[in-house]
């Protein structure tokens, strides 16, 4: 509200508009914070922060072209502006472009080596080509960067995970669940991990703490489900599955192990009609 009234006195101020789109972005108010940053733009579009920081959340929400446009658009403007190479190099990154990728982020990291951000994705880059021993140490420093930071503890948590380093991650991941025990998805992410490594019993437990805290959520009661079916306990894993058909209904995920009970039943015409779905 303060920066709402601090742009109806001075509505020629695009830096004011950019602080009014970081705080409606915290409160996950994303299209208002994208139609504030436009209207900043609009104001003075010369300024490679904000036309970086619309593409950042552009890049977020999946829209490519138009995120391209920004953070191409800043880099040009400031080419020593680290965000604009970091999400730049992001936006590469997903159109599976790791090369150039991978210079950006060490050109910004050159320039800022407490970058957070671009150790952690330069991380996840060499991760991908398997450099597992060079993503190992960009990961790290995000770490001794951030150590807090439950965002970075949970992206570097299932890194290492898929990395082969398992006791490790899980161990971040729990950390992750110490700092913010309120938060569903930790204790989704750290069940995922605990039954990758075969720990059923310790997934089911976070899976339980996962649909406790969101009862609404298809994805938790699916997983939930889905644990308790590989220990073999079908008849708590089935109201699991049909909750999460209820609360998700275009996850096909939960209607797929319907049917494997069905079929395991002996109803073989229902699994098929469950299959065809």
């Amino acid at each position: 509200q303060i920066y709402r009234h601090m742009l109806e006195e001075n509505p020629d101020s695009a830096w004011t508009a950019y602080n009014l789109a970081l705080a409606l972005e915290a409160m996950n108010d994303m299209k208002g914070a994208e139609d504030t940053l436009r209207k900043a733009i609009n104001i003075d579009p010369k300024l490679a922060k904000i036309q970086a920081e619309l593409g950042r959340l552009e890049l977020a929400e999946g829209e490519l072209q138009s995120a391209q446009k920004w953070l191409e658009s800043a880099f040009h403007l400031e080419p020593e502006l680290v965000e604009a190479r970091g999400n730049l190099a992001m936006l590469y990154a997903k159109k599976d472009d790791l090369v150039p990728a991978e210079k950006l982020l060490r050109q910004a990291l050159e320039d800022d080596p407490n970058y957070k951000e671009g150790h952690l994705n330069l991380g996840l880059i060499l991760a991908q080509q398997n450099r597992k021993s060079d993503a190992d140490k960009e990961l790290d420093k995000a770490l001794a960067l951030a150590p807090k930071d439950t965002l970075t503890l949970s992206t570097v948590g299932k890194a290492k995970v898929q990395m082969g380093k398992v006791s490790e991650g899980i161990a971040l991941l729990h950390k992750v669940v110490d700092l913010a025990p309120d938060l569903a998805a930790a204790h989704l992410d750290l069940a995922l991990a605990l039954a990758d490594s075969y720990d059923l019993t310790a997934a089911l437990v976070q899976t339980g703490e996962a649909v406790h805290l969101a009862p609404r959520s298809g994805v938790a009661h699916f997983y939930r489900g889905r644990v308790l079916f590989d220990l073999n306990r079908t008849t708590e894993a089935q109201p699991e599955f049909e909750t999460a058909c209820r609360l998700a209904p275009l996850m096909p995920e939960p209607r797929y192990f319907l049917a494997l009970i069905d079929k395991q039943q002996g109803k073989t015409q229902l699994a098929a009609s469950l299959f065809e779905e």
